[in-house]
């Protein structure tokens, strides 16, 4: 899902860059810093998986870099068009380095992917612990308002979900 990149608020001091499967083993050493202990060892994904995710034509995976020698990843989002309802985009992963957490990363990251989706994509969804206040409150300052409550593999989870701003929308290509 290859888009021209159009910087928004605080791409100059963090530019946001579309990621590719070369970044595969980054994204999973980014997640599991941020998120150690949320899921088992059979359920992490590993390198192949992610790449082949990123590889996905329905996939835009962003990723910003620290602004230092070696350049390590700090923050990705990675969101997936519904390939059975174009409409629709879901906000699959969000991650930020404990380190860089309440930087406005995770903001930058959503309103570059918003911005950056095709036009034809009208609605955001996201699936979130609903006992992650954090996460809640970071999300509704976005427009994310809570559509449904479900038990998933043994967790509860709630599926947040935002209808996509008009001056957001970018022409397919």
């Amino acid at each position: 899902m290859s888009m021209e990149p159009t910087p928004v608020g605080g791409e100059r001091r963090f530019p946001v860059t579309e990621l590719g499967p070369d970044a595969a083993s980054e994204l999973v050493a980014l997640s599991g810093t941020a998120y150690p202990l949320t899921a088992g060892p059979d359920q992490k994904p590993t390198v192949g998986q992610v790449a082949a995710e990123l590889a996905d034509p329905d996939v835009m995976t962003l990723g910003v870099r620290e602004p230092v020698a070696g350049r390590p990843l700090v923050a990705a989002a990675c969101v997936r068009v519904n390939p059975d309802d174009r409409g629709v985009a879901d906000v699959a992963r969000l991650v930020v380095a404990p380190g860089r957490r309440r930087s406005g990363l995770g903001s930058l990251l959503l309103r570059a992917a918003e911005h950056r989706l095709p036009a034809q994509v009208r609605e955001l969804w996201l699936h979130i612990n609903p006992a992650d206040e954090y996460s809640r409150r970071l999300y509704a300052q976005h427009g994310y308002r809570q559509a449904a409550h479900y038990r998933a593999a043994g967790n509860q989870t709630a599926l947040l979900v935002k209808p996509r701003r008009r001056g957001a929308r970018r022409s397919a290509q």
